[in-house]
């Protein structure tokens, strides 16, 4: 018996697999062999750089490529000279007067450790894949790096201190002097103060800007308590400056008391000065004399001024039953103090330093108009003749 070898079965899947496989190797090839050429080309980059600034980092220009720390350290040193450089000027407007400050005497310095720690940790970061594109980024497109600057505020203080010690001036009161009976009269002047608050702000708003600024002073105006005596002291000039004379406007005789004085040193006396605060804070001179004062020395005149009445002469006309009239009366009089006092208080603030007595004139009851029934005369009750001059 004779076996009949079979004839070997052709599958035309397994052929086309077996060339895809050939295809696929290829690429698969390639891929691996990209792969380990960029793993090794980012190895040897991570390694080259190894302690060292990855190529592409800078700071303020300073390219810290492939150095070490310390070595940055030294090279930002080297590159920030600006420490003692004009950064700010300060102009005060009212005087002209200005301050260059550089950014030593403001307190700011560079931290030449901490800014080469920051670009050396660029690239080095939790994550390798974000490693990889932060060290091709910085290759490719370059990196800048912000600066770590150190501002030292505690010194802004004392160098505020300074400015304000140049630039602050109280305000002064206007002041009333006086010089026997002249008043003497100083204005007012205006104070002005250094906006400490607004100027430590402003100045650390430049330091953040890292650029020179012209900045104007901040000062704040200060009004003095008493800002206008000039008044007041016009007033006690007229006051004190001259006596104040009193006159009879109607003597009753040629020997009759006619013009009194009051001194300027007894006017002064009687003056007072009062400071009275205003609703806005400020004050002014309430100025005034005393009433008590005139009133007393009227009081002590006023008999000097008093006249008593003289009544009537008369006789009895049986004929007519009434009263001839043989020689007038005369009146007298009394000082009304309350408005000579009223009229001295109108007077004594102005420059007219003349007034008279305001008197009260005494009309005797047996006076020249009076009738016989008004005095209760009704007939001659007596009559007699003497030897005696003017009876």
């Amino acid at each position: 018996m004779q076996a009949t070898p079979s004839a070997p079965s052709y599958s035309p899947g397994h052929h086309l697999l077996r060339n895809a496989g050939w295809f696929l190797a290829v690429p698969l090839f390639f891929l691996v062999l990209v792969t380990l050429t960029l793993a090794v080309t980012v190895t040897g980059y991570q390694a080259r750089h190894a302690d060292r600034i990855y190529t592409g980092v800078s700071v303020w220009g300073t390219d810290l490529s492939r150095m070490t720390p310390p070595e940055a350290e030294q090279a930002l040193a080297a590159a920030f000279p600006y420490a003692q450089q004009q950064a700010v000027t300060l102009t005060d407007a009212a005087t002209g007067q200005s301050w260059s400050l550089s950014l030593a005497d403001l307190g700011m310095s560079l931290d030449a450790a901490a800014t080469a720690n920051v670009a050396y940790q660029i690239g080095r970061g939790p994550s390798a894949a974000e490693d990889v594109r932060a060290q091709f980024e910085t290759w490719y497109y370059g990196r800048q790096v912000a600066p770590v600057i150190i501002i030292d505020e505690a010194r802004l203080d004392p160098l505020i201190a300074q400015i304000a010690a140049d630039v602050d001036r109280p305000p002064v009161d206007a002041i009333l002097s006086f010089d026997g009976n002249q008043v003497g009269y100083t204005p007012a002047q205006a104070g002005r103060a250094l906006d400490k608050a607004q100027l430590r702000t402003e100045l650390l708003a430049a330091l953040g800007d890292l650029r020179h600024a012209q900045l104007p002073l901040p000062v704040i105006a200060l009004q003095p308590r008493v800002a206008d005596a000039g008044e007041s002291a016009q007033r006690i000039q007229n006051i004190i400056g001259s006596p104040m004379t009193f006159y009879l406007q109607e003597p009753l005789a040629d020997d009759d008391l006619t013009r009194m004085e009051i001194p300027p040193e007894e006017l002064k006396s009687w003056l007072h000065v009062e400071a009275v605060t205003q609703p806005d804070g400020t004050l002014t001179q309430n100025v005034t004399v005393d009433e008590n004062g005139v009133r007393n020395w009227l009081m002590q005149i006023s008999d000097r001024l008093y006249r008593a009445p003289v009544n009537a002469r008369f006789y009895f006309d049986d004929n007519t039953q009434e009263l001839v009239v043989v020689e007038p009366h005369v009146s007298g009089r009394q000082l009304d103090v309350d408005a000579t006092v009223a009229e001295f208080m109108r007077q004594v603030y102005t420059p007219n330093r003349s007034l008279p007595f305001v008197v009260t004139p005494i009309v005797p009851a047996a006076h020249a108009g009076a009738t016989a029934a008004e005095l209760g005369i009704t007939e001659l009750v007596s009559e007699s003749t003497t030897w005696f001059a003017g009876s």
